[in-house]
């Protein structure tokens, strides 16, 4: 009888077949990667891998879910900062503008490549929809916070706002990674983009804190 494999070990091994799926994506691209690429990257047999991931879709899904919790996890320990909330939110700006500027990290372009070559497939489509409601409900969570403490007077619909964000973060991110973070001047576009914030939330800076 084969010995009891524990949780900690299983997590443990479908971290490094992902780990690997991510080496191999951002070499190959998504496409045109196949699972025994991941294989051997992998160091393992092929029944080892396929014991925990059927096909690249199922690895690919998983490494989104990975994204999710992270981006989760970002957003709850904003609201639980005891910043205010214009604080953590230019916190956010200047993360992504690390991040943004990181020309090693590959990863976003092959999450695009992936939901592009399958834009015509629903189950794709659909998770692209859930995707985006969860983005917004944890930003709209977190920017409701100022309005409630009396930090932001937005000028326009909070909601619009919201949606401006995320789509300026995703086509920044996108452009930066196609063609450069120097030549997009991501550095001065989210300077640029901090001030126009401040001013359409109608930023009150005497709000130092909230619990």
């Amino acid at each position: 009888m084969s010995p009891k494999i524990s949780d900690s070990e299983k997590d443990k091994r479908k971290k490094h077949i992902i780990d690997s799926a991510i080496v191999v994506f951002t070499r190959k691209g998504y496409v045109n990667s196949t699972m025994q690429d991941i294989v051997d990257e992998t160091g393992k047999s092929r029944g080892w891998v396929y014991l925990y991931f059927s096909n690249k879709e199922d690895i690919m899904l998983a490494i989104l879910a990975e994204n999710d919790k992270e981006t989760e996890a970002q957003i709850n320990n904003l609201l639980t900062s005891g910043l205010s909330v214009w604080q953590g939110l230019s916190g956010l700006i200047d993360l992504m503008d690390q991040q943004f500027n990181h020309a090693s990290d590959e990863l976003p372009i092959v999450v695009y490549e992936y939901f592009i070559s399958g834009w015509k497939q629903s189950e794709r489509r659909e998770y692209l929809e859930t995707h985006y409601k969860k983005q917004h409900e944890s930003l709209s969570l977190y920017l409701q916070k100022g309005v409630a403490n009396g930090e932001f007077k937005p000028s326009v619909d909070l909601d619009v706002i919201i949606k401006m964000i995320t789509s300026y973060f995703e086509g920044l991110l996108l452009h930066s990674k196609a063609a450069g973070s120097n030549n997009v001047r991501v550095s001065e576009q989210l300077k640029l983009f901090k001030s126009i914030l401040k001013s359409v939330l109608q930023v009150d800076e005497t709000k130092r804190e909230w619990s």
